[in-house]
């Protein structure tokens, strides 16, 4: 199952499992500096990097 969820990051650094449907393994990846996104390659996740956001929901 796919999971096309998108999430708001303030760190360029993050970090995705999957969630409880998706069986991929755990794994680190960087949003470019020239990037506002990064897309998990197992389950589709999108991260958005968003500068000197407070208090992001994850």
């Amino acid at each position: 199952m796919e999971n096309n969820k998108s999430i708001n990051v303030n760190t360029r650094e993050v970090s995705c499992s999957g969630d409880s449907y998706s069986k991929h393994p755990h794994v680190y990846l960087k949003i470019a500096k020239d990037k506002k996104e990064v897309v998990c390659p197992y389950c589709s996740r999108s991260f958005y990097y968003i500068a000197n956001q407070q208090n992001i929901k994850k």
